[in-house]
């Protein structure tokens, strides 16, 4: 379907439904339709010529860059609002972006914290780093997989 799949946990050819005929419209019954759908391996996506060299990745961020919004510019807050929502201190975590702090988030969340250990009884509160795990800037930047997450957990 497309030369690279990297968005969804799963793949659509593994889908036990057409998606473009049929979609579940709850996660409940989406969940219950995939439960036996094996999910590939991170590893195994990645062909060598498949991905796009870092010149044209470079051109297709000037061309889509002109469309971002500017804070200043576009919604009138001011430097000194920038740069203190840069570090509000009424934030629980401290996110900074970027692949390398999306991943040493999941690696301390699994493991040096252990806290996906205690998230039935946590999940529903709402200060704390631990009490979840904070990935969803990272997966929603797409600086995270939502299949290395998978990975992590299994």
């Amino acid at each position: 379907m497309f030369p690279i799949w990297s968005s969804t946990l799963y793949h659509c050819d593994d889908l036990p439904f057409d998606p473009s005929e049929f979609l579940p419209n709850t996660y409940s019954a989406f969940r219950k339709k995939c439960e036996d759908t094996v999910i590939r391996r991170t590893e195994a996506d990645v062909v060598k010529g498949q991905l796009f060299s870092p010149k044209i990745q470079s051109e297709i961020f000037k061309s889509a860059s002109k469309y971002l919004p500017n804070l200043e510019t576009d919604f009138g807050f001011t430097d000194y609002e920038i740069l203190v929502a840069q570090g509000d201190p009424r934030s629980d975590y401290e996110f900074h972006g970027g692949e390398s702090n999306g991943l040493k988030r999941l690696k301390d969340y699994l493991y040096t914290n252990r806290s996906l250990s205690t998230y039935k009884n946590t999940r529903n509160n709402l200060m704390g780093s631990e009490y979840s795990s904070k990935l969803s800037p990272w997966l929603a930047d797409g600086s995270l997989s939502i299949r290395r997450v998978f990975e992590g957990v299994l």
